[in-house]
């Protein structure tokens, strides 16, 4: 039996307590994508931004244009494209509508208006044994609008069509 620990076999290790919480887990060659600098799963991202935002109208052609503001940041300073994206993240931005007349939304790109309530519940619950609550799934899973996925092995394209 050997006791060497591989990177990969700790990769393996972290995709299977991730999936044992519920992520679904992709190999990169397995995610939908129409070329290899494409690193946004644009259907994912369609579909949350179509049932978040239904109840404020947004349009097929705003939806079309964040996927676009997303996938074209600069990756000649990749430093300062990943701090941008990582401040949209984290909290959010104000995107001005295509029709002036309706108010500019403000974009989440995470669902979190389901945690207050699944908080509370966590906090107000009353003791449970320890091994019942390991084996409860964590409120925080069941968004239904969040698709949050394990990818590795993503191969992308970079300066001169290098991966």
């Amino acid at each position: 039996m050997s006791l060497s620990f591989s990177e990969a076999k700790l990769e393996q290790a972290i995709i299977e307590l991730l999936q044992d919480q519920g992520y679904q887990h992709l190999i990169g060659d397995n995610v939908p994508r129409s070329s290899l600098d494409q690193v946004i799963i644009e259907d994912d991202l369609r579909h949350y931004l179509a049932a978040r935002y239904q109840p404020d109208g947004i349009t097929e052609e705003e939806i079309q244009r964040l996927i676009k503001q997303f996938t074209t940041l600069p990756a000649s300073d990749l430093y300062e494209s990943n701090k941008t994206f990582c401040r949209w993240l984290a909290n959010g931005f104000l995107f001005k509508r295509d029709d002036r007349q309706q108010k500019d939304l403000y974009i989440e790109l995470l669902d979190t208006r389901h945690l207050p309530a699944a908080l509370r519940q966590i906090f107000d619950a009353e003791d449970v044994p320890l091994q019942q609550a390991a084996e409860l799934p964590p409120s925080y899973m069941n968004p239904p609008l969040n698709r949050i996925k394990i990818v590795n092995q993503l191969k992308i394209s970079g300066k001169d069509n290098q991966t």
